[in-house]
């Protein structure tokens, strides 16, 4: 029974973790990334394991993410502001602004750019936004990262020169341009300790030092993924981490803990029994992987 559908299985062990061709490091924090169909992946910067995790409703053409510190999820789109408390695909709350960028700052708050030019903050107490100010004439900046506690953006010197500004958080249009004509576009995501996929479609990870203006490749999802990380956002200290979902085409499994060795055929109780074979554990979209035996 092959319903090309979404099947959220919980495995003794996440059959759906891919893995990306990787340069080691030492240590970094887990990051989401934001396709631009708007689904939600983790990504390990230290193993290279990436796997869907999150599935949200009603936000359309997706640009960027908030991991706020209680875990739930602000993410930017085409059609407005909207926050999640996953696994509800539902937004608990929603706003009609369009912003480019954002950033969860120290302090707990998020800073976000707003598409005509203005900084925002967003405070996750309250679902308050209040406008500080605007940008400097002709800067329009597209994504925010903290390196070593200073507040950068990242942007465009209109016409069309590509900058990096460093952000005054108390007069934004005292911001002042520290790089130009770096080789990032504003079709990727930026975050803290400077982490990019603002290169090759989103789909390798980067990491960029403002300091030296350079920058290296830390995992490259290029045939693991089916589209490009249009967001990217750290997820903070504390906030618990999503557990990895399960793309399949046997049917939508919304509970229950199956153990499962590769590849066999299995009985899924939550859709009608439908007959889960080998194959189906594949993610549809990876068909073209090969998955290692699992037994519990």
């Amino acid at each position: 029974m092959k319903l090309l559908v979404y099947a959220l299985l919980a495995l003794f062990v996440p059959i759906c973790l891919m893995n990306g061709a990787q340069k080691p490091i030492q240590s970094g924090p887990i990051l989401y990334g934001l396709n631009f169909a708007g689904a939600v992946y983790k990504i390990d910067p230290m193993t290279c394991e990436v796997c869907p995790v999150f599935y949200p409703e009603g936000n359309e053409g997706s640009f960027d993410l908030v991991v706020l510190p209680n875990g739930d999820i602000l993410i930017q789109a085409q059609n407005g502001l909207f926050r999640f408390t996953p696994p509800d695909p539902n937004a608990t709350w929603t706003d009609s602004g369009l912003y480019s960028g954002s950033i969860l700052a120290p302090n707990g708050l998020v800073y976000l750019s707003s598409v005509n030019e203005q900084l925002w903050q967003f405070d996750p107490s309250t679902n308050t936004l209040t406008l500080i100010g605007s940008w400097p004439p002709n800067i329009e900046v597209d994504e925010f990262f903290y390196q070593n506690g200073v507040l950068y953006g990242q942007g465009t010197q209109l016409p069309n020169t590509p900058v990096f500004i460093e952000v005054d958080l108390n007069n934004p249009d005292q911001s002042s341009v520290v790089v130009t004509n770096h080789p990032f576009t504003a079709n990727g995501g930026f975050t803290n300790y400077g982490y990019t996929t603002s290169l090759s479609s989103g789909r390798i990870v980067r990491q960029y030092n403002i300091v030296t203006n350079t920058y290296e490749t830390i995992c490259d999802f290029t045939n693991v993924i089916p589209s490009g990380f249009g967001g990217l956002a750290e997820v903070p200290a504390g906030a618990p981490v999503l557990s990895c979902l399960c793309l399949t085409d046997a049917g939508t499994v919304n509970e229950g803990l199956i153990s499962l060795c590769v590849p066999v055929n299995a009985t899924v109780p939550y859709n009608g029994d439908a007959e889960l074979d080998a194959d189906d554990l594949l993610p549809v979209s990876y068909t073209h992987l090969t998955l290692p035996t699992i037994c519990s």
